[in-house]
């Protein structure tokens, strides 16, 4: 049976549904509250992870965001999202949790994005540590860092 950080990278990642279940718990709780279990935000201030094009573009950008969390509005679909705060949910996460996560949220809901693996998320980490971001990224933090940004 699998369980566990260590088993999570064991996990085919060009398989999502395969491994979905495993994900959950992490999804659940580091994302749910705000996110929604079906990925759809809540009112003005929460943003969608279904069909957003900040989940399913580069995928560095959303491990940075996840990493470090987000301050300020954020525009979604076309749609600004408040003034709220993002918590740095990767902060708590292992490289192999946050690439799974991540991995998951770009695959659920109609989502058609890639799954990503550990290197993706540790050049991802590397990059907005090198940029000096101390706190929550802000969209215009995120582009002076040279990640993709979404206007």
């Amino acid at each position: 049976a699998r369980g566990g950080a260590l088993e999570l990278a064991a996990l085919k990642r060009t398989e999502p549904v395969s491994y979905a279940k495993e994900i959950a718990p992490l999804f659940k709780k580091s994302c749910v509250a705000c996110h929604q279990a079906n990925g759809a935000g809540s009112g003005t201030d929460i943003p969608p992870l279904a069909g957003s094009e900040w989940v399913l573009g580069d995928p560095a950008t959303i491990v940075a965001i996840t990493q470090k969390g987000l301050i300020g509005p954020i525009s979604v679909a076309g749609k600004t999202f408040g003034a709220g705060t993002m918590t740095p949910a990767g902060e708590t996460l292992s490289a192999d949790e946050l690439a799974a996560v991540i991995s998951f949220v770009r695959t659920e809901w109609g989502n058609g994005g890639s799954t990503i693996g550990v290197d993706v998320v540790n050049e991802a980490r590397k990059k907005g540590n090198d940029s000096g971001q101390s706190g929550q990224w802000e969209v215009k933090t995120l582009k002076a860092a040279g990640f993709q940004v979404y206007e």
